[in-house]
């Protein structure tokens, strides 16, 4: 008998209320079995997942040239840290390049359109060559700073 075909756009999964029915099972089954105290980066997924997103991280930035593009590692970076992950165990998978030699107005033009269209979190435009004066004009006033040694620009 021949298999039917599917059309591209179907979903294979089922339909996004049996996806949502599923999603909301898995919820309740973690907060009635683990507790309200259970971390939501708790199942073998989310780990493994972030055991990717960690290690492509590090070999897409250490490599020459770099295979990890500007915005795969400020999302990969934004992810990780929605995932509970630390800033500084990130900052340890990836190597930063130099700051590139960019003007200032342009790179405060382009860190505010592109911050406006993705919303990542201010902490990961540090990982990518812009200039430290214009990340500091990303930081929102209330803000608290970088502990630590200052950059030198």
């Amino acid at each position: 008998m021949a298999r039917p075909t599917r059309s591209p756009t179907e979903n294979r999964r089922g339909s996004p209320e049996a996806v949502e029915k599923r999603r909301l099972a898995r919820k309740l089954n973690r907060l009635l079995t683990e507790g309200s105290t259970a971390s939501p980066a708790g199942d073998g997924r989310t780990a493994r997942r972030r055991q990717r997103l960690l290690k492509e991280l590090e070999e897409g930035t250490h490599a020459e040239p770099p295979r990890l593009k500007p915005i795969e590692v400020l999302q990969h970076a934004h992810d990780l840290l929605e995932m509970g992950v630390t800033f500084a165990a990130i900052r340890k998978a990836v190597k930063v390049p130099a700051p590139t030699t960019i003007h200032h107005d342009e790179a405060v033009a382009l860190l505010t359109r592109i911050h406006a269209a993705y919303g990542f979190r201010t902490e990961v435009y540090e990982l990518v060559a812009l200039p430290p004066s214009a990340l500091a004009t990303l930081r929102a006033p209330d803000e608290r700073p970088r502990r630590g040694r200052p950059r030198v620009p």
